[in-house]
């Protein structure tokens, strides 16, 4: 008995053994677990779903890498350019840190712009179709704000947005000429560019721009606008995609913005504004580039993550909430978009961002800022078009290329 009970003891010792060496095991492989932060403005696919589950992104992330714990934190754009500015300042900034093709990502060592929004929904009941040079443009923002409508809304109190617009007005009366006034090789106070932004002069007083534009947003005010039907037209680009054309997004902006309205919304090419019959093509470049911070103190971790989101998995991934793939080959996922119409606009997209030109960000800090004055100081009549096209000289001038 004796002997029987020893050995069960025994037993029981090794069992408990066993047990606490499971813990600590599981306990170590918790404490090796490598946190890695990650800010951005663009979610994604990143961010929490309204059920509180983390997005698809994140979702495939934790499941493929255990290893990592990626905390990812979004901002608005404006508030995140503030806090990069100072935390990257102080040291205290993300292991990977998100910045735009050109000025910005120079600044800490771009998805297709130039789009025309329109509400199908509400074109067809008024017998309206999307106006493709600059007259019909100023007569249909007239006949939707004749039916207590916003015609068109922009979120000019944004110099993102404005610079959109000012590149394709400039590139549809003189493609190419604003790149080659950005290098040096050509002067901001060229014609063309000076009427470009009168014409942006025009956009204030002829019906197009919405009363007291400069002091709305683009996010939410523009989108919020557009996306419940108080707006028939907005500027916009691809990355809009997933808000308007998928029922995943239209449901989440129903819950958001507080609209029941099952709208079907459509995008157009820039209106022909040179006269030549034709209209303006797209632009753009990577909209989000993923850069690991040198100050990073989990570098190899966060290595890792850019990888992954590089990868095909996740690239399928955004695919699937329609922003195009950094991958070629890998197409829009329209399984969830919202019907017929959405899957046309889809299909149309790909063929017109195959005919894009030039790109959507500036390479100088200086040339933003001036330019971004100048567009501020010309819709409120502070500036003359030719009088603010020259300070952008100035300030071009003074850069070393």
């Amino acid at each position: 008995m004796f002997h029987t009970s020893r050995l069960k003891s025994s037993r029981l010792t090794i069992l408990l053994i066993v047990a606490l060496v499971v813990t600590a095991l599981g306990t170590a492989s918790v404490r090796a677990k490598t946190t890695v932060t990650y800010w951005t403005w663009n979610a994604a696919g990143f961010d929490t779903q309204p059920d509180g589950t983390p997005g698809p992104q994140k979702k495939a992330f934790d499941a493929a890498n255990p290893d990592i714990d990626l905390q990812v934190k979004i901002y608005s754009y404006s508030d995140y350019l503030n806090q990069l500015q100072l935390n990257m300042a102080s040291g205290s900034g993300p292991d990977l840190v998100a910045v735009q093709a050109g000025a910005l990502l120079d600044t800490y060592k771009e998805s297709a712009a130039g789009f025309m929004w329109y509400n199908k929904t509400i074109f067809d009941k008024l017998g309206l179709k999307p106006p493709t040079n600059w007259n019909e443009w100023i007569q249909t923002s007239k006949a939707l704000n004749d039916k207590g409508m916003i015609g068109f809304f922009q979120g000019a109190g944004d110099s993102w947005i404005n610079f959109d617009m000012y590149i394709a007005l400039a590139n549809e009366l003189a493609p190419g000429k604003i790149y080659e006034a950005e290098a040096g090789k050509a002067k901001w106070t060229d014609p063309d560019l000076v009427k470009a932004i009168d014409y942006w002069k025009q956009m204030f007083s002829n019906g197009i721009m919405q009363k007291g534009a400069l002091a709305a947003k683009q996010y939410p005010d523009a989108h919020q606008a557009f996306m419940t039907g108080k707006a028939g037209m907005m500027l916009m680009g691809v990355w809009n995609n997933y808000s308007a054309l998928t029922k995943a997004g239209v449901a989440d902006y129903q819950k958001s913005y507080g609209f029941t309205e099952n709208y079907e919304y459509g995008t157009f090419l820039f209106p022909d504004i040179s006269g030549d019959g034709k209209p303006g093509k797209p632009f753009g470049g990577p909209d989000v580039v993923i850069a690991v911070n040198k100050s990073s103190k989990a570098q190899d971790a966060a290595w890792k993550v850019m990888s992954w989101m590089m990868g095909e998995e996740s690239q399928k991934l955004q695919a699937a909430i329609l922003n195009v793939p950094a991958i070629k080959g890998i197409p829009f996922d329209d399984k969830d978009a919202t019907g017929d119409f959405a899957r046309q606009v889809l299909k149309e997209q790909i063929q017109q961002l195959n005919d894009a030109s030039g790109k959507r960000e500036f390479l100088y800090a200086e040339i933003k800022t001036a330019l971004g004055d100048a567009l501020q100081n010309v819709a409120t009549g502070d500036q003359s078009p030719a009088d603010a096209m020259a300070a952008v000289q100035a300030a071009s001038d003074k850069i070393k290329r």
